[in-house]
């Protein structure tokens, strides 16, 4: 396990995450736990094409390692529900207008969001 922090400082070359052993050749599935920008982040970068990366300043270590990653699939777990997320418009819509990603969603993790909304409108 490696925490968000240290792999994002890793992809973004800091002298002090530099160093991490970050293997993505032997896996094809990656899991994220935590619902906030960072998260998103992170999933964003394990599943974009390379050729995309080259256009950004990513480090070279990482896209390096990042070309020879098979990891296809990237579950992203937090502990509450779709209305406690904590990332922003802008990183989901990053995410999900890469091209050839499929977004999936639990659907039980919606079961009670109209309730909610309904609720919340209510108490206004």
């Amino acid at each position: 396990m490696i925490p968000g922090r240290e792999f994002v400082g890793w992809y973004n070359g800091l002298p002090e995450n530099r160093s991490l052993n970050i293997n993505l050749e032997n896996a094809e599935r990656a899991f994220i736990i935590g619902q906030g920008n960072v998260a998103l982040d992170i999933a964003r970068i394990l599943l974009s094409p390379i050729d995309l990366l080259k256009k950004t300043d990513i480090s070279t270590y990482a896209l390096e390692a990042l070309s020879k990653s098979r990891v296809k699939e990237v579950t992203i777990y937090g502990r509450r529900g779709p209305l406690q997320v904590a990332f922003t418009i802008k990183e989901l819509r990053e995410l999900i207008n890469l091209s050839g990603i499929r977004v999936s969603l639990n659907p039980s993790d919606f079961y009670e969001v109209n309730d909610n909304l309904i609720a919340s409108t209510l108490l206004v």
